[in-house]
């Protein structure tokens, strides 16, 4: 996170406690801070332009871990690691579905 200092010294009462709610709830998951930023029914590209915003403003400096933890897998999204037992399923399936679709399914030819 980039935070200019000039912003951060004129806001800097910001950065003390974090004060947005939903509803009276305290906003500390992600679908509710896309509601309070206004984006919540917005295109993804939108909405993680407006995160990328926020969190770059002296305000989002006391939020709560929860919510950035689900900020940055928004904004950054990991990679899912398949195990062996996994793979090897996926791939059963995929020779499944190739043969369906050659039409070798032994469904098909009555075997």
């Amino acid at each position: 996170m980039v935070m200019d200092n000039e912003l951060l010294n004129e806001d800097w009462l910001k950065t003390r406690t974090w004060d947005i709610y939903r509803l009276g709830t305290l906003v500390t998951t992600l679908p509710d801070f896309l509601w309070a930023l206004g984006v919540a029914n917005s295109p993804e590209s939108e909405q993680k332009e407006a995160v990328r915003h926020a969190t770059e403003l002296p305000s989002w400096i006391p939020a709560p871990k929860e919510l950035k933890d689900a900020v940055d897998e928004f904004l950054n999204p990991k990679t899912t690691t398949v195990t062996k037992e996994q793979a090897r399923i996926i791939e059963s399936v995929m020779k499944q579905v190739w043969n369906i679709a050659k039409g070798d399914d032994d469904n098909q030819q009555g075997k």
